[in-house]
């Protein structure tokens, strides 16, 4: 299997209880992190679907571990973002991966690592 970052193949072996070698070395307690945190490496960006005042929608494909996945991305306009508006940003993301509805677009994870910040939803 390959991997395209460190921390997938961290979560991998962690979960499934894979070896790291022929020795048999497993991770015990690793430091993982957040679900919800995306990495940029993870997406390839497609169509341009719309855009707002703050940013453009984009469909896309978020590659995880387990499986590729149709996403919807919003990409916000760092300029268009004070501090206090990326904090304002980041709590509504917090508060919308709790959400479960039919009628509401699930929050898969935000990358806020580089610039443009990216809110991924399916």
């Amino acid at each position: 299997m390959i991997f395209c970052d460190p921390m997938t193949l961290i979560q991998y072996h962690y979960e499934f209880r894979i070896p790291l070698n022929p020795e048999g070395a497993c991770l015990n307690d690793p430091v993982l992190r957040q679900t919800w945190s995306l990495q940029i490496e993870q997406l390839k960006l497609g169509a341009k679907l719309g855009n707002g005042e703050f940013g453009d929608v984009i469909a896309g494909e978020l590659l995880l571990w387990d499986g590729k996945y149709k996403v919807a991305i919003k990409q916000i306009k760092a300029t268009k973002l004070t501090n206090d508006s990326k904090i304002a940003l980041l709590r509504e993301a917090f508060i919308m991966r709790r959400l479960n509805h039919p009628h509401v677009l699930r929050l898969f994870g935000v990358q806020t690592i580089q610039d443009p910040i990216m809110i991924k939803s399916r």
